[in-house]
This record gives structure tokens, C-alpha cells and sequence, in this order.
């Protein structure tokens, strides 16, 4: 039997979308299916963005039904990042790799704290859709790598960090643009891990000159699945040395949908 949505929860995820909700109503259907007593419950939600905007005006619209279904299902963590679905129009897996440079930073002491982190990118989404576009171009499979458009990316991103004022988020920008050069390897076109789905990023540290070495795996500790290994190899040479971090797709606490 099919249980009664929470509006809370679902209230929630919009906020973390960047969406206000106007006005709920909730419907209940009762039906005979297979010889059985059924009952479906559908609500119905009037929303806007939390500007005011009409969510089909937004570039990320299209994406945003799979976003949400992702998260209620799990698969994505629900968190502030899930706003560049509609800022960036960027997929969930999309802002799932956005989240795990951001995890990465953070496991490499690259940045200070994690909320600090994420000021950049949702204030400025159009950085954000500049680093997928540019990690695309790079590790895409199915594509080519042809350098004119890398160049043309990193310098679409740079033109973009003229409008960002503060000096913190400017350093964190760039650090991003950084560690996606550096990115010499990755899963995330590879089928999804299953059941413990995680995003891979291999960095050439020679190109981190910021990035501690260290000759132990660390591993940070989370309330949900906990952390991978977050692994800075010595190498033979500086030139060879290389970092690894093994970031989980899902990072926040489960929560049961009601």
C-alpha cells in the first residue's frame, strides 16, 4: 500500500533546488488493481525559483523532474549544489562531479571549509557549467579532445571570474579550474558503481604544488556511508608524484521518505 507523501521532506528538496513552493494540494485515489485494494496518493505542487522566476524561463528546466527523482530515490545527495540543476542546467550526475571536486578540495586541504567551497559556484552557476563542460571535453570517450576548445573554456572561465568580488571565492574558483586541469583520470563515464556509487578523480599533484603529499591513506569519516580513501602517493620524482580521491556520490545522512 502506497504511503502519504511528506510535504516536509518534499519542501525541502525544492529549497535545496532553488524553488519556492506557492500552493500544495494533495489527491488520493483509491482502485482495484490485480484483485487487490490499491491506493495512490499525487501532489501537486505551484512553484516557482526563489527570485521569482518561472521555472520554465531557468535553463536548467528540462533537468530538473530527473534531479529530483534522483534524490528522492537516493542516488544524489540533497544538498545546496542540487540548485545548479536549475542555475547551471546542469544534471544531477553533473552536480554530483561538481561535489566531488569540491569533496576533493577539501580532503586535500585545498580549501578551508566545505561551506566556504561552495559560495563560488552557486553564486557564479556559470563557473560551475564552464568546469563540466571542460572536464567533459577532456574525458568524454565518445568525444575528441581538440585543444582550441579547452583553451576556449578556460578562457570563458576566466572572463568569468572578472564579476566575482570577493578574493576567497576568486582563490576557490580557481583552484577548481585548477584541479580539472590536473584530472588525469576518472570513472565517472564508466557505468555507475553499484550499490556504493562513488565518483573517482585521479590528479597529477605535480601540477599542486599546494596538495601535501602525504605516504598514508587518510579517510574521512561521514554519518552515512563514510568516506573512501582519499590517497596522496609519493612518488619516485616530484614530476610523478599524483593524488587520488575516491569521493562517494551520496555523503549526507539517508533520510525515509513518509
Amino acid at each position: 500500500m502506497a504511503r502519504r507523501p511528506s510535504s516536509r521532506s518534499s519542501f525541502r528538496y525544492c529549497k535545496n533546488f532553488g524553488i519556492s513552493v506557492l500552493s500544495e494540494e494533495a489527491y488520493e485515489f483509491n482502485f482495484t488493481g490485480d484483485g487487490q485494494a490499491q491506493r495512490v496518493f499525487i501532489q501537486s505542487f505551484q512553484v516557482r525559483s526563489l527570485k521569482g522566476e518561472p521555472l520554465d524561463k531557468l535553463p536548467g528546466a528540462p533537468l530538473l523532474g530527473e534531479a529530483l527523482v534522483a534524490v528522492r530515490a537516493e542516488r544524489a545527495e540533497d544538498d545546496q549544489l542540487n540548485a545548479l540543476t536549475l542555475a547551471a542546467g546542469l544534471s544531477w550526475r553533473e552536480v554530483a562531479l561538481i561535489r566531488a571536486y569540491l569533496a576533493a578540495a577539501f580532503q586535500m586541504k585545498l580549501a578551508p571549509a566545505r561551506l566556504a567551497m561552495r559560495r563560488p559556484v552557486l553564486l557564479y552557476p556559470r563557473l560551475a557549467r564552464i568546469l563540466v563542460d571542460l572536464f567533459t571535453v577532456r574525458f568524454n570517450p565518445d568525444g575528441e579532445t581538440p585543444a582550441q576548445k579547452i583553451a576556449e573554456l578556460k578562457s570563458a572561465f576566466l572572463e568569468q571570474l572578472a564579476a566575482v568580488d570577493n578574493i576567497a571565492d576568486d582563490r576557490m574558483a580557481r583552484t577548481l579550474l585548477a584541479m580539472v586541469e590536473a584530472t588525469v583520470r576518472t570513472n565517472y563515464f564508466c557505468e555507475i558503481p553499484s550499490p556504493d556509487p562513488y565518483i573517482a578523480l585521479k590528479f597529477e599533484s605535480a601540477k599542486f604544488p599546494t596538495c601535501p603529499i602525504r605516504p598514508r591513506p587518510t579517510r574521512f569519516t561521514s554519518t552515512a556511508r563514510g568516506w573512501r580513501d582519499a590517497i596522496c602517493e609519493p612518488a619516485a620524482s616530484p614530476a610523478a608524484a599524483s593524488a587520488t580521491a575516491t569521493v562517494p556520490t551520496i555523503t549526507a545522512p539517508k533520510s525515509s521518505t513518509s
